[in-house]
């Protein structure tokens, strides 16, 4: 039972470092599928930024011009300026994004990705699955998969710490030949591992063998046995 519950629990434990593996594979695989798509809508905000400042700077060059021929106030091309300027400032907040993203990028597939550009569309996204795709998936995630071993792993180690509160016993029969009685005598020993001998001595008498129980460590005592006339004796 004890070496069953063991091996048992050893089967258990090598699943469960099977559905770790297959759990850490997933998790890469959406770390990846995730710094993806944060790359690519990040190279999208530079596109749309750069496209802004450049719509900005052709502004400010025409109101430089038209304050040039006079014919609109110097003001108009202090806001120009001023928001060519916040322009710029929101284009190298988003091209240090799109390096902290490429950065991941890299990280999650371990190889380097500078100078490269990512061609996708965010439009282009995986259809949903159904409700009973979805369902299915989740009852049979490796996660839930790995509890469900892990209580099975327990179980069957609480079963082996369970059968170790009882000591295996050790029984022994042999035959000893009482030269002081004039008799042979069945020897039974019953010894609990790790624990003190204990030996039946079986003497004949006119009725039934009867059995008497004493230590191995103490000094072996004669049984009585009764005479002719009845009466108890001790040799």
């Amino acid at each position: 039972m004890q070496a069953t519950s063991i091996r048992f629990a050893a089967d258990r434990g090598s699943d469960v470092a099977r559905l770790d593996l297959q759990t850490r594979r997933q998790a890469v695989r959406a770390a990846v599928a995730t710094a993806y798509f944060d790359l690519l809508a990040v190279q999208e905000r530079v596109r749309v930024a750069e496209a802004a400042l450049a719509g900005v700077q052709r502004s400010a060059r025409a109101a430089t011009q038209r304050v040039a021929a006079g014919k609109v106030s110097p003001v108009e091309e202090t806001k120009a300026r001023e928001a060519e300027a916040g322009m710029r400032i929101e284009l190298t907040q988003v091209r240090s994004e799109e390096i902290g993203a490429r950065s991941r990028l890299a990280t999650a597939i371990g190889q380097s990705i500078d100078g490269y550009v990512l061609d996708g569309s965010l439009d282009a996204l995986p259809p949903m699955p159904s409700d009973e795709t979805f369902r299915s998936k989740m009852e049979n995630a490796p996660a839930v998969n790995r509890a469900e071993l892990e209580v099975a792993r327990r179980t069957a180690l609480t079963a082996v710490e369970n059968s170790r509160k009882f000591s295996d016993v050790m029984v022994s029969l042999g035959g000893k030949r009482n030269n002081e009685l004039g008799l042979n005598q069945a020897v039974i020993g019953a010894r609990p591992l790790r624990s003190a001998s204990v030996c039946w001595r079986l003497v004949p008498r006119p009725s039934p063998w009867v059995p008497t129980c004493c230590l191995a460590r103490r000094a072996r005592s004669t049984l009585p046995l009764a005479d002719s006339n009845g009466a108890s004796s001790a040799s």
